[in-house]
């Protein structure tokens, strides 16, 4: 049984009652499922085990049908041109103003990239969310020249027992480094 007025089902399999908006998955034309995220999750793994030869084979569709993939590039690319637009549209190095897209890269101000590229796996579009979702003003766009160009400079990516991290900058200061 659903109540609006509470925003509580109760799950007909497990007989509890949940929060009908972080417990339950949502149905297309709007209102929660039929059964809670978990006892779901359950009956799909239950059925999966069941049918190996199918589930198999219906991930193996899912995954490898053209449309889902160009789906995902196009969702990249979309993503990828808000970033863009929401960085400025150009290069931030002084006197370059680089546009092509092509040529563009987001670089971290104070350094950090890497380690935030390993935490996220190398998913580019969760970098791309959390780049649109970002208020520090952490991020800007350089060109690829002027990005290397500050790696370089600034040795971002030497490890601690590299011979030349006595030479590091400091980043505990608001200074940006180019």
């Amino acid at each position: 049984m659903y109540s609006k007025e509470t925003n509580t089902k109760v799950c007909p399999k497990c007989g509890v009652p949940k929060d009908a908006s972080k417990e339950f998955y949502q149905r297309r034309g709007g209102g929660p499922g039929s059964y809670c995220k978990i006892c779901t999750r359950g009956g799909l793994e239950a059925w999966a085990r069941e049918n190996p030869q199918q589930d198999r084979e219906s991930r193996r569709r899912a995954t490898q049908t053209e449309g889902s993939k160009v789906s995902r590039r196009n969702y990249k690319y979309r993503q990828r041109d808000a970033v863009i637009e929401k960085l400025g549209g150009k290069c931030a190095w002084l006197g370059c103003g680089w546009t092509d897209p092509r040529a563009l890269q987001i670089d971290h101000k104070r350094g950090g990239g890497l380690a935030e590229r390993r935490e996220l796996k190398g998913d580019t579009i969760a970098l791309y969310k959390r780049v649109l979702a970002d208020t520090t003003d952490k991020y800007q766009l350089l060109c690829a020249n002027h990005n290397r160009i500050k790696v370089y400079e600034n040795l971002e990516g030497v490890r601690s027992d590299h011979p030349l991290a006595s030479q590091l900058p400091d980043t505990s200061t608001d200074a940006v480094h180019f």
